[in-house]
Formats: C-alpha cells, structure tokens, sequence
C-alpha cells in the first residue's frame, strides 16, 4: 500500500495497482475514505478528485487500472471526479453516499457498473453511460433522486434489481434491445416516470418493477413477454390502459393493485394462471358484466370494479375454477349463482361476504375443503351448503392413510361433521361435536362450537 497525491493505492501485479481510498495528507496513516466518517480529526476527501493514468513509486510504474470496493464511500464533499482511460473496473460502492458529487465520467474501458456504485448520489443529475458497458448491478443508482438525464447504452445486457429505484426525478427511459428480464424493484418509486420504452427482447418483468410510479399513465408491453411478476404495477394510480400480449401465460398477486385510474385492460387466451388481489382497488375497471374471466373463460378471477355495492353475482357456464379472494370484501353480496361446470374454489373466495345466505354449490364441485374457509363466515346462514360438504369432501377424507372407520354423523349448525378414527391416533379432530361412534373407536373431542372457534382450530386440521 502506498499514497501519492492523497490517493491511496495498493498493487495488484508488478506493473498495476488500484485506488483503495483517500487520504488527508501524508503525514497520515493510508487508510480508505469509507472509514474517514469514523475518524473524527480527519477531514473528507476533497471535492475534487483526479485519478492519473500511471503513478511511480519507490523507481517503479504502476498503472491505475482499477478503483476498489468502497473507495470514495460516504465522501459527502466529494462534488467532481475524474476517471482514467487505464481503469477497468469499478468496485462495487466505490461512491455510494457521495451526496454532492454531480460530476464522473465512466471511461469506454469499463464494462460494468457494479452493485451499488452510485448509491445514494444524491446531487448527481445526469452521467454519460459508455457503449462499451453491458452490466449494471443491483442498487447502481439507487436513491439518485435527481437523476434526470440518463441513456442506456445498446450493448446493455442485464439490469440488477433495484437498479433505479427512488430516482424520483427521472422523467423516461429507453431500455436496450439485449435485455430480456427485469428484476425486483427495477424502477420502484420512480414517481416522475411517464414515459418508459420496453425492448422486443423482453420475456419477464419480475417483481414490483414499475411499483408506486405514480405518474406512468400508460406502457407498451412487448409482444414476447410471458410473465407479470406479483406487485409489478402496484400503485400506479395514473395508469389508465394496459395492452396484454398474447404471449403472456402468468399474472402475479397484487400486479395492479391500486391501480385506481385503470380502466381498460385485455386478458388474453393464452393467460393461464393468475394470482390474488390482481385488481384490488380498480375501480374503474369493469369486464363481463363485473367479472374478469381468463383461461379461454374457464377461470374466475372475481368481481372488479365498484364490487361493494353488488348484491348478486352469476358465474357463466364454463367457468371451472374461482380463484383465492375473488369476491374477497362484497359485503352486500347475498345472492351467488355457480355454473355445473365448477370444480373448485379457491380459499377465502367469499370472506368478508357478511350478507351472503343464498349459494348453492354445484354436484360439479370436487375441490372443497372445510379447512381452508373459503367462505369465512358462519356457514349456517348458507343454504344447502352442509349437505354437500359431507358429500364432497368424505371420498377424500377416506383416502388417509390408516383410517379404520370413518363415520358422517348429522349434519351441524355450520358446515358438517365428520369423524375419521385412526388405530392408534386421531389425526382429524373434527369441526363439531361427534356422536354415535362404532364400538371400539376412540372418541374424537368436540371442537369449534361457532365461527370463532372453527378460525382458531382450523389451521390444526390435517
């Protein structure tokens, strides 16, 4: 390790060596200016910063090819800097927290932009990317809020999650045709972002990508995308249509959630699965009579739009799967109408369903299962709905491994009851009281007099 010029440097081979930090003068010890905050009697780096093409010392040349981990980190006075042609690589943090820094130059011998190198420049406004860079790492410019001026070079190939997150200043962006995946918070919290182009080449946007960008009315989605991840639109209240692909096969839970000014969507043949909360908070948005069908229409996603104030519901013919949460918070909904051709329900697909009494499930459905309340409330107010769950759910409960009787007593006040007996333990509990068992079985203890307790024992129920 050795100093010239207060730049601190450390040798990498005979012939190159690499700034490691900063220091005041050289009658101090050489240490890098990521520990200079915890030096009281030092002072920060200078504002100005010039790191030369080669450096002597003790008769030999060194070049400078590289800056290190952390080498100018937390250097608030650090305002301008200037970077060799000789450089190659710069290490990840190396101006993390600069918070004045406005001006650096990336030289065209760099290929990447590591993990959270400019995190936190607060002051930075705009930086020329070379062409020659195909990387930049998770965090990059993360918190660059004012980061305004900003063109990605074409020969960029992938972008780290939380890349631009919070730069709140930047106004729009072009992505390169080399990129085919987004990840994790990408552009979350870009609040001034109206105007983002996606490349052809794009397959996946991962997960809350495009979050709180409040101010993205609307975007392109290019024609090979297969995937929206879970939260990757949430809370773009601005956001007023989105056009689908045909490509697309998965949406995930919370995609558009919140997205308050979302009236138009389409959801192609070729959408196969969808998760929950997808549109909670669109209320603009109203398809098929309220309710958004996917999968060619054979899957029920739910009831959108003003869905508080809706008292009845028909589910089409053809429609075999309601998705978990679909009618999640119709609190007025009294009256549901289900086709022959329903054969599951997904869980808690009509809680909070306070008014619901009228519901008649169809001989059709095989998929439902006491454990996991898909209706949430108190099952004695739904009609016809203790008969059947005896008559759905006992072919499966038959199938457990080591049952020896397995015995339907009298239907309860909410869903049924239903005693399965094991030789030597019990592994079903049962939701009610349990009588009349065959000789030699061990009683199962009465569980879940009310609603109150069926939630609280429910997640015990094998």
């Amino acid at each position: 390790m050795f100093y010239i010029n207060n730049n601190v440097y450390e040798r990498t081979s005979n012939s190159t060596c690499k700034v490691i930090g900063y220091i005041l003068s050289e009658n101090t010890t050489a240490i890098p200016a990521s520990e200079l905050s915890e030096c009281k009697y030092l002072k920060q780096v200078n504002s100005e910063v010039t790191i030369p093409e080669k450096v002597e010392f003790e008769g030999s040349t060194y070049t400078v090819t590289e800056i290190g981990l952390k080498a100018f980190e937390n250097s608030s006075n650090l305002s301008k800097i200037s970077i060799p042609e000789t450089v190659v690589n710069i290490g990840s943090n190396a101006f993390r927290n600069c918070t004045n820094l406005t001006v650096v130059n990336i030289p065209k011998s760099v290929t990447s932009i590591n993990k959270n190198t400019f995190y936190g420049c607060s002051s930075l406004s705009s930086i020329d990317i070379p062409d020659t860079i195909t990387y930049i790492g998770e965090c990059a410019f993360f918190n660059c809020n004012n980061l305004t001026g900003l063109t990605l070079p074409p020969k960029l190939q992938s972008l780290g999650s939380y890349a631009f997150k919070s730069c709140s200043s930047m106004k729009s962006l072009a992505l390169p045709s080399g990129i085919t995946s987004l990840g994790v918070k990408t552009f979350a919290d870009c609040t001034s972002l109206t105007d983002i182009q996606l490349p052809d080449s794009l397959t996946a946007i991962g997960e809350n990508v495009f979050e709180s960008c409040r101010s993205l009315a609307e975007i392109t989605l290019p024609a090979r995308l297969t995937s929206i991840g879970h939260y990757a639109f949430w809370g773009c209240i601005s956001l007023k249509s989105i056009s689908i692909p045909n490509t697309i096969t998965s949406i995930g839970d919370s995609a558009f959630s919140g997205c308050k000014s979302l009236s138009a969507i389409n959801l192609p043949n070729s959408l196969t699965e969808m998760g929950s909360n997808v549109f909670t908070g669109c209320k603009q948005l109203s398809l098929n009579k309220g309710l958004l069908l996917y999968a060619n229409g054979t899957k029920c996603y739910g009831y959108v739009g003003d869905y508080k104030n809706i008292t009845e519901i028909t589910v089409p013919e053809g429609v075999i799967y309601i998705n978990e949460n679909a009618f999640k918070g119709c609190t007025n909904l009294e009256h549901v109408y289900l086709p022959s051709s329903l054969t599951a329900i997904g869980s808690g697909a009509f809680s909070m369903c306070n008014k619901l009494t009228d519901i008649k499930l169809p001989d059709s459905l095989m998929d439902f299962n006491p454990r996991k309340i898909p209706f949430a409330l108190k099952y004695e107010r739904i009609k016809e709905l203790n008969q059947f769950a005896v008559k759905g759910y006992l072919d499966k409960l038959k199938k457990e491994p080591g049952c020896k009787y397995l015995k339907q007593t009298r239907c309860g006040h909410a869903c049924c009851e239903i005693s399965l007996v094991f030789q030597k333990t019990t592994l079903w509990k049962g939701l009610y009281k349990i009588s009349d068992l065959a000789d030699k079985v061990e009683e199962i203890k009465a569980v879940a007099a009310n609603y109150e307790q069926l939630d609280t024992e429910a997640t015990k129920l094998v």
